[in-house]
């Protein structure tokens, strides 16, 4: 019987190989100043915010509260201390003048010691471990290099700023020989305020300096005997938590005296003691007349605490490793002071020679924000502009455009910032 076999058949199936197709970020809406854009991102990388808006946002006459706007302080001349702040440190106006862009309609200008009170956004706060502040601001002389001075035999009268600000150069010729530079700002009720490049090495060696204009010609001489100060301790920004200064907290105080984040603990009966004392060399009134962004994080959500502030978007100086044992467990960080906040000058505040503008502040108790750069990174961005957002989702994020005083947004980012300035992500806008 004959055998048979069969050959073998060769089966082809085709298959279809899925392409997994990588959803990317996208950003919807007109690029101008204030319109509202959305931003969706399939990775949802917003996360949460332990606030869903900013609790104090203000551009000039736009504030908003915990996303309540308020008109309390359009066309007026004085801070508003019913619906905006509680209170008002000696000498604080609302002005149009000296604007850092043409988007703004006005701003505070403070004179001698002003500063503005505990903004009512934070009023009824509950326990937090986290607080971020911005503020554009432009001081009117070297405030870690100003001095309130006694002087005699005044001869002519010296060029100053009716807003004192930085006025004209002067010489100071020293006694014991030799000279020294700086600049007059003002002299009100026989008060003379100085700046002195470089500090004035104490009263000792500038006492009996001769002061003369370069553009005047005016001159007096230096009597330190009857006045001598130094506006180096002028606050930036002062914040406290829990019920300070008579129950259980933590202060954070930074000012102009060699860029000091100061960080004091309160207790129940009061002050315990300092915790950090830390001298950063970071303050914008090394730069008169020129807006500067202050940035200050606060953050005790880890182990220990850490305070971060940066200014302009350069180096972040951080204080790290800050124990939580004053930490309330009743009410957060809240913004306290705002302004110059000079403190043990020997002369009246209203005679003091300082001046500071701010006009743009953000304060909250998260650390999340979305910023415009002027470049593809967060940290080479030489400009940023903090934006306001209207809603917030792990995954899409409204926000109105500010364009702050970038003359156009063509190749300008978009930033996702957290924690430690730290960028999370980037978009081109």
């Amino acid at each position: 019987m004959a055998s048979t076999s069969e050959s073998p058949q060769s089966i082809t199936q085709n298959y279809t190989i899925p392409v997994i197709k990588q959803e990317s970020l996208s950003i919807t809406g007109d690029r101008t100043h204030g319109s509202l854009l959305t931003v969706q991102d399939p990775q949802s990388r917003f996360g949460s915010r332990e606030t869903q808006l900013f609790r104090h946002w203000q551009v000039g006459s736009e504030i908003l509260l915990n996303g309540t706007a308020s008109s309390a302080e359009n066309g007026v001349s004085v801070p508003d201390t019913v619906e905006v702040w509680s209170g008002i440190s000696d000498n604080v106006e609302i002005t149009s003048a000296n604007l850092r862009h043409a988007r703004i309609d006005q701003q505070y200008r403070a004179f001698g010691k002003g500063s503005l009170v505990n903004s009512k956004a934070f009023d009824n706060i509950g326990a937090g471990d986290k607080f971020y502040f911005a503020k554009w601001a432009n001081a009117g002389c070297n405030f870690q290099r100003a001095y309130v001075l006694g002087f005699l035999n005044l001869t002519g009268t010296f060029n100053t700023s009716a807003d004192r600000s930085r006025g004209e150069p002067v010489t100071l010729s020293l006694v014991g020989g030799g000279t020294k530079t700086g600049y007059i700002t003002s002299i009100i009720n026989s008060v003379l305020t100085l700046e002195i490049d470089g500090g004035s090495g104490g009263a000792a060696t500038i006492e009996g300096a001769t002061v003369t204009g370069a553009q005047s010609g005016a001159t007096l001489v230096i009597d330190t005997s009857t006045i001598y100060g130094s506006t180096a301790a002028t606050k930036i920004a002062r914040i406290y938590s829990g019920g300070i200064p008579s129950g259980l907290g933590i202060s954070v105080v930074t000012s102009h005296n060699g860029g000091l984040i100061d960080v004091d603990e309160y207790g129940d009966t009061g002050y315990v003691g300092s915790s950090a004392n830390d001298y950063s060399n970071q303050l914008y009134s090394t730069d008169p007349g020129n807006f500067h962004l202050y940035e200050l994080e606060i953050d005790f959500s880890g182990a220990t605490g850490s305070v971060r502030q940066r200014i302009d978007n350069k180096v972040v100086y951080e204080v790290s490793g800050l124990s939580k044992t004053y930490l309330s467990a009743v009410k957060g960080f809240f913004l306290s002071n705002v302004g110059m906040d000079t403190s043990g000058l020997p002369v009246d505040v209203n005679d003091i020679g300082l001046t500071e503008y701010w006009g743009e502040i953000i304060a909250d108790n998260s650390l999340k924000r979305l910023v415009i750069g002027d470049s593809n990174t967060l940290d080479t961005c030489n400009h940023i502009e903090i934006q306001k957002h209207t809603s917030w989702g792990e995954g899409i994020v409204q926000f109105q455009l500010n364009q702050g005083s970038f003359s156009d947004l063509t190749g300008k980012y978009l930033f996702l910032v957290d924690a430690g300035f730290s960028e999370v992500f980037s978009a081109a806008l």
